[in-house]
């Protein structure tokens, strides 16, 4: 099995475990401003790279698991998300997310006890 990470960062000096996931397989290192490896996002390097995969694994801010979702809809994707997490029990109701193609948007998942790990296309993000 080939393991590849992508980590993304604001800056250097925010970068964090790069050695640690270095040694369990490729690791490519973005940094929004460009101090450190590519300059951009995860899905720059992911881009530049050409980096082929079976499944990927994401956790990290909304809007780059949106970018993700948007990038790879049509691939065996699964996203973390984060959430807040009241009683962690699914009775407070604070971790909801609608569901893709629920009009009604009466459907939803509890990130507490559906997830936290969803298949893309499956959470509106």
């Amino acid at each position: 099995m080939n393991v590849v990470h992508i980590l993304g960062f604001q800056s250097k000096g925010d970068v964090f475990y790069e050695e640690e996931f270095s040694q369990l397989g490729n690791t490519y290192v973005a940094t929004a401003d460009g101090t450190y490896g590519t300059e951009g996002f995860v899905t720059d390097v992911l881009q530049a790279e050409e980096v082929q995969f079976d499944y990927m694994y994401s956790c990290g801010p909304t809007p780059m698991l949106k970018a993700l979702s948007d990038c790879y809809a049509d691939q065996k994707l699964y996203i973390s998300l984060e959430e807040r997490m009241g009683c962690g029990v699914g009775a407070c109701f604070a971790c909801v997310c609608h569901v893709v193609g629920d009009e009604s948007g009466t459907s939803y998942r509890k990130v507490c006890t559906d997830g936290p790990v969803f298949s893309v296309g499956e959470v509106v993000l």
